[in-house]
Order: structure tokens, then C-alpha cells, then sequence
């Protein structure tokens, strides 16, 4: 079945995940409203094998081919069992599979047996299907079937490791929170408001800088890193070939040190040992830059989507935009471990991620609520 792509947006007025016709981008998203678990015990990753009478969090991630159109889409199946009942959400990479349907997933997993769908959505008449095995290995068989759209994709996804990352603090911040960095023992919260909050080590409001991009005009960044005694900001720009991004450099009293042109709207940056990473989610890369701004390598990821970006314990560090889910991701771009964010529903997204040597901080924004930033400890 053919028919134009459909965009999907959230509706604040009905709390409910509706559709748009035309635009270039797209994303698949069946999201459910799910209470989040507590971390286990053990230090590092832990396995994601079902447990006894199956209850437990597990995150798979596999590859869907489309046999009517041969097109592929890396995906993430996030799952919350509780005694057989079973809540869900699926993430598919944009501009890959088209004219599905949504809406939240549920079903069980009894014995190992796992069965989801989402009825049929009232938006679109279009029904969505899950149906598969849990294996003792804790890898995952399944088919994602739509009758209405004559679609039925065989699939197999393997568990990722649940980190074991423990809560320390959290706060409502004084600002909607963009993105954040943290400088020694202060951290930079990039506003909505035009200019940067910096807080201390208590997190009480020490100063608030604007940085001045053209004369009388200040502005913050979407994402932001710190690293050779300088911050580094995005500044979008819109042009007539699509999105660019400059990287505004300044000292942290505000000075303007440079800007740097990039060739893609940057998602995320990270600063990783004397070189500063962008995430540039149109080419699904994360790319070295040169002090020029030019692509010096890249490495792809193996994620449906992210935002943000942050280097520390030689791994990146990223949230999904849509569910409150922390990744961590390893040199070569793969996914080898995730923290479930508490204190969020499915309704809020991704606004900034941290890492330091003491903690990593996470910060999201609820769409009917503030901003909550959120302390977590490294594991050993």
C-alpha cells in the first residue's frame, strides 16, 4: 500500500500522538505510558534475559526490512513487563518504512511468549501487530504485522545491557533547559531565554551570561560542549540547500571567540580527547571536526534516533529524543547499554546530557510540566 509519508507530532490539546501529511522527515513512534523500573543491584551492565514469571525492563534492538520497497530500519523495542502484562514502544528510523499506523503497544509476555498491538488506530484505520519469543538468551524473534497496510516484516533483535547507574539529586531547574555542560564544579544550562545559567555545586544560580552572536543579538544553543578552555554552541541556520549549523566558541564571561560553519544542523556535541564531535542525525553520524569545522572522521550509529552528545568513560553518551531512555554508546558507534530515566513519562524529551568524571547529568522537559534535571553516578 502507497500513499504520501505521514508526519507524526505531538498533540498537547488531546495528550494523545497524531498525524501530519508532507514534510521530509518522519518518525515511527508507538509509545506507551510506562511507570519506569529501578536499576538491579549489580555494578555495570546486567543481563536483560527474562526473569522469572517474565517481569522486568528489557530494550531490543534489531533491523526491519521492508521486502515490498528493500529499504531497512535499525529499531528499539523498549518493554515493561509486570506478571504477563506488558507495555511497549517501538522506535523505527525515519524515511525508511512507510504509511504505518501507532499508538501505545500492549499485550504479554507469558513463558517467554511475547504478544502486542495497538487495536486498530482511529486516526488512520491502520492496525499494528507484534508477535514473537523471548529466548532463554534473551534474544528475540518476532513479526510486526499490518493488515491494512499488507505489511509483515520477520525480525530478530537482541537484548541491550541495563546499566546500573544510581540517582544522586534532582531538580526542577529556574529555566526550560536546552542543553548543559558541566565545567569543573559548575554547571552551564543552556536556556530558552537567550542567555546561559550557570549553577554551582549545589546547584544554587551563580550567574546568568549572554553570549553575543551579532552585535545587539544573544543567543543558546541547542547543543553544547566544553573543551579547550572554550565553550562550543550551536547556532542553527536555515538556508536555501537545508540545515547548517555555526559553532559559536566563547570564554566563559560571554566573549565571542569564533564561529565555525558546519555543513548539517548538529544534534549534539561532544568534546572527546582534543576534538570536538558533532551528531549530525541526517547522515546518522557522529563526525570528528577539524578546528576548520570540516569532517575529519565519522563513525555511524546503530540507533532509530538520538540527541545530545557527551564523551566520558570511553563511551558517548545520548538520549532518545521521544522516551526517557539514557544510551551509551561505544567507539564504533553501537549501542552497548541503556539507563531507564525516572521521574518522567512518555510525554516529555530529550533536553541535554552531561558527562564528568563525578556524575552525568540528564535533563528533560515534560510537555504538560518543567524541566527535571537528574544527577546519576557512574557505574565501576
Amino acid at each position: 500500500m502507497k500513499g504520501p509519508v505521514r508526519h507524526i507530532f505531538f498533540d498537547t490539546t488531546t495528550q494523545a500522538f497524531r498525524f501530519r501529511r508532507g514534510g521530509a522527515v518522519w518518525i515511527l513512534l508507538v509509545a506507551a505510558g510506562i511507570l519506569l523500573s529501578a536499576c538491579g543491584k549489580e555494578e555495570g551492565p546486567t543481563s536483560s534475559a527474562p526473569e522469572e514469571g517474565d517481569s522486568g525492563r528489557y530494550l531490543f534492538k534489531g533491523v526491519l526490512t521492508d521486502v515490498r520497497t528493500a529499504s531497512t530500519a535499525s529499531m528499539l523495542l523498549d518493554l515493561q513487563a509486570m506478571d504477563g502484562e506488558t507495555e511497549g514502544s517501538l522506535l523505527i528510523q525515519p524515511d525508511t518504512i512507510e504509511n504505518l499506523s501507532f499508538s501505545p503497544l500492549s499485550g504479554r509476555l507469558d513463558s517467554g511468549k511475547l504478544s502486542l498491538g495497538n487495536g486498530i488506530d482511529p486516526a488512520s484505520g491502520v492496525d499494528l501487530q507484534l508477535t514473537g519469543t523471548v529466548h532463554d538468551d534473551g534474544t528475540l524473534t518476532a513479526v510486526l504485522t499490518s493488515l491494512a497496510c499488507g505489511l509483515r516484516i520477520p525480525f530478530s533483535a537482541t537484548p541491550v545491557p541495563l546499566l546500573d547507574l544510581q540517582e544522586t539529586r534532582a531538580m526542577e531547574p529556574p529555566v526550560d533547559v536546552l542543553s548543559l555542560v558541566q565545567v569543573e564544579d559548575k554547571v552551564w544550562l543552556s536556556s530558552i531565554f537567550n542567555d546561559y545559567v550557570v549553577l554551582d555545586s549545589t546547584w544554587a544560580v551563580t550567574a546568568t551570561v549572554p553570549v553575543y552572536i551579532y552585535e545587539g543579538v544573544h543567543w543558546t544553543s541547542g547543543s553544547l560542549a566544553y573543551g579547550d578552555s572554550c565553550f562550543h554552541g550551536t547556532y542553527p541556520i536555515q538556508t536555501g540547500g537545508g540545515s547548517v549549523s555555526d559553532i559559536v566558541v566563547f570564554a566563559d564571561d560571554g566573549t565571542l571567540v569564533e564561529r565555525i560553519r558546519l555543513d548539517h544542523a548538529a544534534g549534539g556535541l561532544a568534546w572527546r580527547e582534543g576534538h570536538l564531535w558533532s551528531l549530525d542525525r541526517a547522515r546518522r553520524c557522529l563526525d570528528e571536526l577539524s578546528p576548520e569545522g570540516s569532517v575529519i572522521d565519522s563513525v555511524a550509529f546503530d540507533l532509530p534516533e538520538m540527541h545530545g552528545l557527551s564523551w566520558g568513560d570511553d563511551h558517548f553518551w545520548s538520549q532518545s529524543w521521544y522516551l526517557p531512555l539514557l544510551f551509551r554508546i561505544d567507539r564504533s558507534g553501537h549501542l552497548d547499554a541503556y539507563q531507564p530515566l525516572t521521574g518522567w513519562t512518555a510525554a516529555s524529551y530529550a533536553g541535554g546530557v552531561s558527562w564528568s568524571a563525578r556524575s552525568i547529568l540528564v535533563n528533560r522537559f515534560e510537555v504538560y510540566g518543567p524541566c527535571r534535571l537528574l544527577e546519576l553516578e557512574p557505574g565501576s
